[in-house]
């Protein structure tokens, strides 16, 4: 959208309802966003109080809020719940179906009362001038929080991650439920002026891409669960090629990027699997792959379904018989690397060579094409062309008898280690993907180009 009433003169995306442009550019600066990640959602566990309806906090009975909700349906009467409310915020026992007799508390920055002012950061964005501007417009960001990348007509570079990011107390990481008595209570939020920022790096480029972006000795906890990491590395291996100069079509090349990075951190490891037959085919044809998963292959299928049995739990570490559960992104990889073997013994009662080993039969089995994409299972399907779809379905349309006249769907390549990402489930279809794309031509901003690939 191209947005230029009440002195704005800025283009780009956008929400509906939004006061501007959510990413995007004006005729002094532009900036870029990816997902901060940071965790700003807490579960707590409470107490029953003595009297009905309240809870035990900082040493006394405090009374529940209980409210009833109206939600007006089209045609039938209206649905009608209580939502209950602590402290915390709203009880969520209900809605995640727990068991145990205890209400379950979420706590999260964007339930917090007060004035949100998320929106009165994105439309002084859009006023914004330079560099000073910039930052000052995201003081008043809240959540959820973003990594803005900036850039500016006099060559100036950025990046700032805003919004409220809780402090909490040692021995609270965030992942687990804590005691809902006063115990475990938030400290207060992560200075504006200590969030992970920068301007003009020394290395003169500044990459993003869901990872993490703190330093080992960073004095705030921000989240444990980063990315990986693969994507941002990609990017940062293709912005330094090319001596670090780059044009329009070096940085479209960089977003349609479709290379998995994964292998080339496995490959050492691949190649010296004890297997045989097509197990070793494969293995010989994985090694000597660069990973393009774009180049629509056997070999690329080959190695997502190998990869993805690396990344899963056994069902006897998980305790559930014929279940199993996705790992950290990294497991396997970091096990192989840094000589694990307990690990995996105690994870698969095997080696990690041994492990890696079965999952290569297992990926190369006529069994396994047969139970995933039907037939014999004799001919491996090609990644991109033949499997991996994505489907676009039309908003208005998708629900009603019109549906074939918007939707669509197309092979295409990618994973969700790719910097095009292209992340599927268990049947191999896309089902996150990116959902806008910009490149700012900053000498000529005319020349900007924005698309939206989802």
């Amino acid at each position: 959208v191209e947005c230029k009433p009440c002195g704005l003169d800025a283009i780009g995306s956008t929400f509906i309802g939004a006061p501007g442009v959510i990413i995007g550019r004006n005729s002094h600066i532009s900036w870029g966003v990816t997902n901060g990640r940071p965790d700003i959602q807490d579960l707590y566990v409470m107490e029953e109080g003595n009297t009905p309806n309240t809870y035990y906090y900082k040493g006394s009975d405090v009374q529940y809020n209980i409210e009833s909700i109206h939600i007006k349906v089209k045609g039938r009467s209206d649905y009608v719940f209580e939502r209950k409310s602590c402290v915390y915020g709203p009880v969520v026992t209900d809605v995640l179906n727990l068991e145990g007799g205890y209400d379950i508390a979420l706590n999260w920055t964007q339930l917090q009362p007060g004035h949100d002012t998320t929106f009165d950061s994105f439309f002084q964005l859009n006023l914004a001038r330079n560099w000073t501007e910039f930052v000052d417009a995201l003081r008043s960001f809240v959540a959820p929080s973003q990594n803005f990348i900036y850039a500016d007509t006099e060559g100036n570079i950025g990046y700032y991650l805003p919004g409220q990011i809780p402090i909490r107390k040692e021995g609270h990481t965030g992942r687990f439920p804590v005691p809902g008595n006063g115990s475990f209570d938030v400290e207060g939020w992560i200075p504006f002026h200590r969030l992970p920022h920068v301007l003009n790096p020394p290395d003169g480029y500044i990459v993003t891409a869901n990872n993490k972006v703190t330093p080992p000795n960073y004095a705030y906890r921000i989240e444990m669960d980063w990315g990986d990491g693969y994507r941002a590395e990609r990017i940062t291996s293709m912005v330094k090629g090319n001596y670090g100069r780059h044009t329009f079509g070096t940085f479209r090349t960089i977003q349609l990027d479709q290379v998995s990075l994964p292998l080339s951190k496995l490959k050492p490891y691949l190649s010296a699997l004890n297997v045989e037959g097509a197990a070793k085919q494969w293995r010989d044809a994985m090694v000597e792959w660069d990973g393009d998963t774009a180049d629509r292959s056997q070999v690329a299928t080959v190695f997502q379904i190998w990869y993805g049995k690396l990344m899963q739990m056994p069902s006897s570490y998980v305790g559930e018989p014929g279940k199993e559960w996705d790992a950290s992104e990294q497991l396997y990889v970091n096990m192989f690397r840094h000589n694990l073997t307990h690990l995996c013994q105690k994870w698969s009662g095997q080696t990690c060579e041994e492990y890696a080993a079965d999952a290569l039969r297992t990926a190369t089995n006529r069994r396994t094409y047969s139970s995933l994409f039907g037939g014999s299972g004799e001919v491996i399907p090609k990644w991109g062309e033949e499997v991996h779809l994505i489907h676009f379905q039309n908003v208005i349309l998708t629900a009603t008898a019109f549906g074939c006249l918007g939707d669509r769907s197309y092979y295409g390549g990618g994973d969700c280690n790719t910097v095009n990402v292209a992340c599927f489930n268990s049947d191999f279809d896309t089902y996150a993907g990116p959902s806008y794309r910009q490149i700012i031509d900053l000498n000529d901003m005319e020349e900007s180009k924005f698309i939206y690939p989802m």
